[in-house]
């Protein structure tokens, strides 16, 4: 047990020890840093594409296991992992600030639609900032406090939901230009029969 396997060797095992192993790597890298980085950046230049799209097959074909074991871990470490955000966010508190804000500006306005493929039930919005407001109804599902989809979610869950822009705006669209879209859907799906989330309270 204090040794890896290797095949090609006659027992079946790497000629040194895990400790042997872990200190001489760790010494390897500390002598050959700068080296090494350059390396690894070039290779992940030249590589990009094809990690990323591995990357993506292998998350889809292991995406619960991979949930699991984070959540696992997430629960084992919540001090620890706090304790870590907490200390990277005062480190770099402006780079973050200034990240967000230039994140934001780029994002685009939408008229969007959530649409239920098992109920057949809409809900359609507006929002600034798509992707942010995405993000934002599946972290309040999962909460269990969003106000119009809550129960739907927990009869059926997120796949059920299928989110889709009708119409994207400039990120610098007014307030007003998307409401007045917004309700002109909401008064279109009404006249056609269409069952809505938008009409219940607080939708």
């Amino acid at each position: 047990s204090e040794y890896r396997k290797n095949r090609t060797c006659s027992d079946g095992l790497q000629s040194e020890c895990r400790s042997c192993a872990k200190s001489y790597q760790k010494k390897r890298y500390q002598n050959n840093k700068e080296r090494l980085i350059k390396n690894a950046k070039e290779y992940y230049e030249a590589n990009k594409e094809r990690k990323l799209e591995y990357g993506r097959q292998y998350y889809q074909a292991n995406k619960e296991r991979i949930h699991k074991r984070q959540k696992k871990y997430n629960e084992a470490n919540k001090e620890h992992i706090r304790e870590c955000v907490k200390e990277y966010y005062e480190a770099n508190k402006e780079k973050i600030s200034e990240y967000k804000k230039e994140y934001y500006q780029k994002l685009p306005a939408a008229v969007y639609k959530i649409e239920n493929k098992t109920t057949g039930k809409t809900y359609i919005g507006q929002s600034t900032m798509y992707p942010k407001r995405v993000r934002a109804h599946i972290s309040e599902m999962r909460l269990g406090r969003h106000p119009c989809l809550q129960h739907d979610y927990d009869e059926h869950g997120l796949d059920s939901f299928e989110f889709s822009v009708i119409q994207e705006y400039p990120s610098d669209t007014s307030r007003e230009i998307l409401f007045e879209h917004e309700q002109q859907l909401i008064d279109e799906y009404i006249a056609e029969g269409k069952e809505l989330y938008n009409i219940n309270r607080g939708c």
